[in-house]
């Protein structure tokens, strides 16, 4: 009996229907209410000053603008890069790297 309960739970788990993940990249109904909440927050501007502080000592001021930009303006895209593959992700960092 100890070893038939595993097995069926296993089976059934194994032939269960697939379970498939909401589109992350859709905003959801309460992002509002949390991005309001989270703008009032005095531990979250304290974080995001630190951040701010961190992304001015880069040295290279095309990286500098281009992480500032990506993390403090709102009408920046970066959506478009959710769904890159492994291999478009890895051309794109040799692309960075190369120049570098």
């Amino acid at each position: 009996m100890r070893v038939i309960l595993p097995a069926v739970a296993a089976i059934a788990l194994a032939l269960g229907t697939p379970v498939y993940a909401l589109d992350q990249t859709i905003p959801g109904a309460g992002n509002a209410a949390a991005m309001a909440l989270a703008d009032r927050s005095p531990l979250v501007m304290s974080a995001l000053a630190r951040i701010e502080g961190q992304i001015a000592t880069l040295s290279d001021a095309g990286l500098r603008t281009a992480t500032h930009d990506a993390l403090f303006n709102p009408d920046t895209c970066v959506r478009h890069r959710a769904r890159l593959t492994r291999a478009k992700r890895r051309a794109s960092l040799r692309s960075c790297s190369s120049r570098a």
